[in-house]
């Protein structure tokens, strides 16, 4: 590739993920932000989490898209190809890494603030005792094990689900 056509291609880039992702922001700040973020669909998203998820974090992936029409590069040299027999070991690495690094961060947070470490879990345990209470359904874990079922569905259900939001990095920057 010639070095004026790389140099349009990320001038193209460029300019559409930030020209993308400046807007969406300021859309993002014109519906209150995070902090004054209204309720959509009966309260079970507001205009924060929307405007970020679905339009801010594509930016980048939109961005390649358009770049790549533009200059009618096509749409080989991707580098999306998985090579899951020769990476493996790296994939499963990061996955657990991922559980550890949580782990560690804890470690670190109240090493350096004790005050808030909780080993009772006495404010989980009373957030489970007003629930019980309005629900008329006793909870079925203790709360440990419902801290452990939630690192264990953040692994895995989380994975699956933060996918086509990770992809607007992923995709968008191998452009």
């Amino acid at each position: 590739m010639t070095q004026k056509l790389e140099l349009k291609r990320i001038l193209i880039f460029l300019a559409v993920a930030f020209g993308w992702a400046f807007t969406a922001g300021y859309i993002v700040y014109l519906n209150g932000g995070l902090f004054d973020a209204q309720p959509m669909f009966g309260g079970n998203l507001n205009t924060f989490t929307f405007w970020v998820g679905f339009v801010y974090m594509p930016a980048p992936a939109i961005a390649h898209v358009v770049t790549r029409l533009v200059t009618k590069e096509g749409w080989q040299n991707l580098y999306l190809d998985f090579k899951f027999k020769r990476g493996w070991r790296y994939i499963v690495f990061v996955w657990l890494y991922t559980a550890v690094a949580i782990i560690i961060g804890g470690v670190v947070f109240y090493a350096i603030f004790p005050q808030y470490f909780d080993p009772s879990l006495s404010g989980f345990t009373t957030m489970l005792t007003e629930l019980e209470a309005q629900t008329g359904e006793p909870i079925p874990f203790s709360p440990s094990m419902l801290i452990v079922i939630q690192l264990v569905s953040a692994l895995t259900a989380g994975l699956v689900i933060n996918i086509p939001f990770m992809l607007g990095e992923e995709f968008g920057w191998r452009a």
